[in-house]
């Protein structure tokens, strides 16, 4: 082999015996190399380092000449080793997810601590706001910041030694009820983190307060509000880092049997909190509607939802002409409603807060409840057309009382545009019928089995 430069730059300095020994060593080595010898998994045997060493043989005359062998002997054998420590390309690509789930886990850490110390920490000390507004603020973000902590103590000892058999799946499984708990409290505070931030954040002295905080160079120049949204975003990231290392590990990896479930469960937290932004946004969209409608029930009840919309024709009769009326379809109840005669003086009496954006109804004037039928003691009926009325159906919702003069019953005749939207409004309404039926079937079932058990 060719000599390495260290040595053939000091050819000259060393004597006729040393060079001569040197040749003869290199003549021994050269022969017994070992070829390379390529794995099944296209890499190369791990072993063939250490028969290349045994394969080098030194005959050596003095001690000199030892050092010289054992300098050249070395020089040689990493080249080898080099070869052997070659990964598949599914390897690479292995390796290089858990490193981006190690490496951005240790970031994200970084940003908790910097909410905690640089933001919460100072808030407490300057008193310039009381542990209430604090509390809305921050949540549970010290416990964040703390479950987080021994999360990325856990992949810092199975990383320690990252190989392409390194596994993290089972890290995840053991966190992922603490990370669904935690950040299912984080997650609901957040629209009242948010709102109480931009609230405090138009007075002087917490003015000030922020501007002490980012003079830290820890913050990188963003504010508290980029800081507040980053356990949100890191928690929605979980599943797409996980199911990328799905990609590359081989089901017969030992971490493939952990990484599935661990997916999984992180999964079902992602889902379970964007469930509950939708539900949120709904809220948000109903409160302003109520505060449009004047004389409405309350339309943001847990569990009810709004399912259509839209401008129908009502009529008294079959008969009669038609008046425009604007008509929403709750989970429970239809509502029908009419513009609202600005000149009346009548105000909303919608329980959304002052200040409440309407964006969600831009086009949407001022109106007034008509009409709210109850949907789980209603029946409806599809009629045909006839010289005024088209494209129509009838909602009729009778609420029994203690006696029959107390029932009262309900009449709702409307009419579409168009035969697809007379079907889109009944196919809605149908549906709802027909599963609050399907409810007093299974209470009578399950009644009449406790009497029968009795």
């Amino acid at each position: 082999p060719e000599l390495p430069s260290r040595v053939a730059n000091s050819e000259r300095s060393q004597s006729p015996a040393l060079r001569r020994q040197r040749s003869r060593f290199s003549a021994n080595v050269t022969p017994r190399f070992l070829p390379r010898q390529e794995n099944s998994q296209g890499g190369f045997d791990t072993d063939c380092i250490e028969q290349a060493k045994a394969a080098v043989v030194v005959d050596s005359a003095d001690g000199e000449s030892d050092a010289l062998c054992g300098a050249t002997a070395e020089v040689h054998v990493p080249a080898v080793q080099t070869r052997c420590r070659s990964y598949t390309k599914r390897e690479r690509l292995r390796t290089d997810c858990l490193k981006e789930i190690w490496n951005s886990e240790r970031d994200y850490v970084n940003d908790l601590d910097i909410l905690v110390n640089v933001f919460l920490f100072p808030l407490r000390a300057m008193n310039v706001v009381d542990a209430d507004v604090q509390r809305k603020i921050f949540s549970n973000v010290e416990l964040l910041a703390e479950m987080n902590r021994m999360l990325l103590e856990k992949l810092d000892e199975v990383m320690e030694h990252e190989t392409p058999d390194t596994t993290i799946g089972d890290v995840f499984s053991e966190f992922a009820g603490q990370l669904y708990e935690l950040y299912k409290v984080y997650c609901a505070n957040q629209e009242i983190s948010l709102a109480t931030y931009e609230k405090v954040a138009k007075k002087p002295a917490f003015q000030k307060y922020l501007k002490v905080c980012n003079t830290d160079r820890r913050c990188r120049g963003l504010p508290l509000a980029s800081f507040l949204i980053k356990p949100v975003q890191r928690v929605c990231k979980y599943p797409l880092l996980l199911r990328e290392l799905l990609k590359h590990t081989s089901p017969t990896h030992p971490d493939h049997a952990t990484l599935q479930p661990a997916l999984e469960r992180i999964q079902e937290l992602v889902n379970g909190l964007n469930e509950w932004q939708r539900a949120q946004e709904e809220r948000r969209k109903l409160e302003e509607l109520q505060t449009k409608i004047h004389g409405s029930a309350d339309l943001s009840r847990p569990g009810r939802d709004l399912l259509m919309n839209g401008v129908l024709t009502y009529h008294r009769s079959k008969t009669s002409k038609g008046e425009v009326r604007y008509v929403f379809l709750f989970s429970d109840i239809l509502m029908v409603t009419k513009k609202m005669n600005l000149l009346t003086g009548a105000v909303s009496t919608g329980s959304a807060g002052a200040g409440t954006s309407a964006t969600a109804w831009p086009d949407l004037p001022r109106l007034e409840c008509r009409m709210v039928l109850q949907l789980e003691v209603a029946k409806m009926v599809i009629h045909a057309d006839n010289e005024v009325i088209s494209n129509a159906f009838e909602v009729v919702s009778t609420e029994e009382g203690e006696g029959e003069e107390d029932t009262k019953t309900q009449t709702c005749l409307l009419s579409c545009d168009t035969a697809a939207e007379q079907n889109a409004w009944c196919k809605k309404i149908k549906a709802i019928i027909k599963e609050y039926q399907r409810q007093k079937v299974l209470a009578a079932q399950k009644r009449a089995r406790r009497r029968s058990s009795v």
